[in-house]
């Protein structure tokens, strides 16, 4: 997955001259998050619902016709690259608390957002959440062809995988979570079992 396949495509931003009043309708608007913030060539920080809000609270009712969206914008510039993969975009946005991504193309020219709800919708996608069938967690040693075994299993058993997830290693285990496009798991669950796979949750999964 990449970047530009799953941003909130728009290309609005506002100025640091503009005043809340302008953020504010833009976002209320439109149901956007929050906005980049561009100066004539390139985004200079993000304004957030949360950020205008927050500032907002015990003021006149008159300060966000006349505060300025530099006063309120956080000026750490964190921007992403539209052809980058959607994992880098999730670690920024991550690894600096931030609750909107800038993207950008080749020019460094806005094109789109990514926003919380977008990882979100990824995270959903990814898992095969909207797929009905059955989800099960295995406990496994973190040693070469542990998932390779498993998914050995599952075919065997004639079976779909829709999706595999992985945790990272703790004191030598990791949780391998599969979504399979069945809802007839029990001898697929037996021979996990049987071939020393500790199956610790089973669940039924559907939109």
């Amino acid at each position: 997955m990449f970047v530009r396949d799953e941003m909130t495509v728009h290309s609005v931003s506002v100025k640091p001259t503009d005043t809340l009043r302008k953020a504010l309708d833009i976002m209320q608007n439109n149901s956007f998050e929050g906005l980049p913030v561009q100066d004539a060539e390139h985004v200079v920080g993000v304004i957030t619902m949360w950020d205008l809000l927050m500032r907002a609270v015990g003021k006149d009712a008159s300060y966000i016709d006349t505060a300025k969206v530099g006063e309120v914008m956080s000026a750490k510039v964190f921007t992403v690259n539209r052809d980058e993969i959607i994992e880098e975009a999730a670690y920024l946005m991550h690894k600096y608390d931030l609750d909107i991504l800038p993207v950008v193309d080749e020019q460094e020219h806005v094109v789109g957002v990514i926003s919380e709800s977008d990882l979100f919708r990824v995270f959903v996608k990814m898992l095969g959440l909207k797929e009905r069938g059955t989800r099960v967690s295995v406990v496994v040693e973190d040693r070469v062809g542990q998932i390779a075994e498993i998914t050995r299993i599952v075919k065997e058993n004639g079976i779909s995988i829709a999706s595999v997830a992985t945790t990272e290693p703790r004191h030598h285990f990791m949780n391998v979570v599969l979504r399979l496009r069945t809802t007839e798991v029990k001898k697929v669950v037996d021979d996990l079992r049987k071939a020393g796979f500790k199956v610790v949750h089973v669940s039924q999964v559907w939109e």
